[in-house]
């Protein structure tokens, strides 16, 4: 295989040297139009380069028996369109003559292919095999015309690579290819600047109970659990990794910040979960702690995209951390006491103490550790083995702490990753890369997969009742939480206002929610999917909104670092 690699490299090679010579020639020189992004004339017909290397390629791979007839016909159908582009590019050539070639070679691929299987919107079957066949041969020759058309023309481009990377998400997504899921998400919001955990979002509900229903999470069973924690703490630690916390005032800021807003965004949002929402007051109790802390995960990269000035980038990543886990220790523990395992606020405060305590004491010793082990590999070629002890690492501290004190894995993640972060590691960055990478992976499987179990049974019923829920807690509850937390402290008024606005929620919220859920109608409680339904809304509202609208606050209030 890796000498046909080579073939194909240096026969591509020299062709597209060949063709750059031919390309100066005056009939192949590409002259600007209106819609041309270039100003003077370029050479064109390079893609013959690419078309004929693959030509030759696929017809060898075929009398190997290495392709499909059918598939093998379909590609000489879709050569019709390269040769026909060329000549297009040699001489321009008319819409009438263009149009019909199209349409056969469109139709001589479809054809060869078995025509367009039936496509299945959960309310609606498209079955029919004539306008399967029309669509497909339509859908091929609109892509055709539309690439063609945009070359220089604003918008246009951008506009269908959404469109072509969506599906890609979608598919990707469905198959299970998680690398390209994550590739296709990204390069979606770099496009259209949309944040990619929405993306993400949007896909796991259309792949889920709300769409075609391709992927059901209950199907896992128990080990729906297990995955969610495993990759939850996993994605932590890579927070606890590059955790910088301020120094000095700004330090007891942040402590300020999490402490008032563990107390008045708790206690309001019960109340305006049960008058709004109409959730039960115990579940009420549970969602307001669920949604508690910001997102680390959506506000970091947010963040580092949008360059703000220090030192308010770093309170905003570390306010994340430090409330993301007494959030969602605290949501276990309150909803421990609805199922009736614990028994009074009293049994709740002491229970929260034990496990955020011997999470953080478990991280903290569990993480010089694995510094410890880390400063002994010393060898350059044994990095895939550091790779593997951290992973390792990751995951046993999470099942100790889940034997000893279920849900303070979380806590003991951050710990760990944060000690690990501050000692002297060999080829610490390259760590912290692979670990990111990782990291955002894991995210990518989480979202869509959590997402997938909500259905709109949930999210309809929350009406305006469940919007209102949520802006209140953007608009009102987070601005008074901050401004008491910041009052006096070193933040100027432009800050302050930046911090009040920017609170999204993240995978954390969501992984506890659909866990919370499940436990919760296995028990029979009322109002599970509501819970669930209010909790993504939250999500989808606070990450879309606030996502979208940070980088113009934040260059209207000038909070951006020119120098980075």
């Amino acid at each position: 295989m890796s000498i046909l690699f080579l073939k194909i490299f240096l026969s591509t090679f020299f062709l597209t040297v060949i063709f750059e010579k031919l390309g100066h020639t005056p009939h192949l020189l590409d002259h600007p139009i209106k819609r041309s992004a270039h100003s003077y004339p370029i050479p064109s017909g390079g893609g013959a380069v690419v078309v004929i290397v693959f030509l030759v390629v696929a017809t060898s791979l075929f009398l190997n028996d290495r392709i499909p007839v059918n598939e093998y016909h379909a590609l000489m159908g879709g050569s019709l369109i390269a040769v026909l582009g060329f000549a297009d590019d040699v001489s321009s050539l008319s819409l009438w003559v263009r149009l019909p070639t199209q349409f056969v070679a469109a139709f001589w691929v479809v054809y060869s292919l078995g025509g367009v299987p039936s496509i299945d919107f959960s309310f609606f079957q498209l079955s029919n095999s004539e306008i399967l066949i029309l669509l497909g041969v339509l859908a091929l020759i609109w892509l055709l015309n539309l690439y063609n058309f945009m070359d220089g023309a604003d918008g246009l481009a951008g506009t269908e690579l959404i469109f072509v990377t969506s599906m890609s998400l979608v598919f990707a997504i469905i198959a299970g290819d998680n690398l390209v899921a994550l590739i296709s998400a990204i390069l979606i919001s770099s496009i259209s600047g949309f944040p990619s955990v929405v993306i993400l979002l949007i896909s796991g509900l259309f792949i889920g109970r709300s769409g075609l229903g391709l992927v059901e999470p209950l199907d896992l069973g128990q080990g729906l659990e297990t995955i969610v924690g495993l990759l939850v703490c996993l994605v932590l630690f890579e927070g606890g990794l590059n955790l910088k916390l301020p120094e000095g005032n700004i330090r007891n800021t942040v402590l300020r910040i999490s402490l008032i807003r563990l107390f008045i965004s708790l206690s309001a949002g019960i109340f305006i979960a049960h008058w709004l929402a109409g959730l039960s007051w115990p579940v009420a109790g549970v969602y307001s702690a669920i949604v508690l802390a910001t997102g680390p995960t959506v506000v970091s990269p947010l963040v580092d995209q949008i360059k703000l000035v220090s030192p308010l980038s770093e309170v905003l990543k570390a306010e994340g951390l430090v409330l993301e886990p007494i959030g969602a220790v605290l949501a276990l523990l309150l909803l421990e006491l609805i199922l009736g395992d614990l028994h009074g606020i009293k049994e709740v405060f002491i229970a929260l103490m034990q496990r955020l305590g011997g999470g953080v004491l478990i991280g903290i010793s569990s993480g010089w550790l694995l510094s410890e082990i880390l400063k002994k590999i010393k060898n350059e070629t044994s990095f895939g083995i550091e790779l593997q002890v951290t992973l390792g690492f990751i995951f046993l501290v999470y099942g100790i702490c889940e034997y000893i004190l279920p849900e303070s894995g979380l806590p003991a993640s951050v710990a760990a990753g944060f000690i690990v972060g501050k000692r002297e590691i060999i080829d610490k960055e390259r760590l912290d890369n692979l670990i990111g990478e990782l990291a955002q992976l894991a995210i990518t499987v989480l979202f869509p997969l959590l997402a997938s179990d909500v259905s709109w049974g949930e999210l309809s019923p929350l009406g305006w009742g469940g919007i209102i829920c949520v802006l209140m807690l953007m608009i009102i509850v987070r601005p008074i939480s901050i401004s008491l937390a910041t009052m006096g402290g070193e933040l100027d008024v432009k800050q302050r206002v930046f911090l009040s606005w920017l609170a999204p929620r993240g995978i954390v919220t969501a992984a506890v929610a659909s866990l919370f859920s499940i436990r919760l109608e296995q028990a029979g409680v009322l109002g599970a999917g509501r819970l669930q339904g209010l909790v993504f809304l939250t999500i989808l509202m606070t990450v879309g909104i606030q996502g979208l609208t940070a980088r113009p606050l934040a260059n209207f209030l000038n909070l951006i670092d020119k120098e980075i």
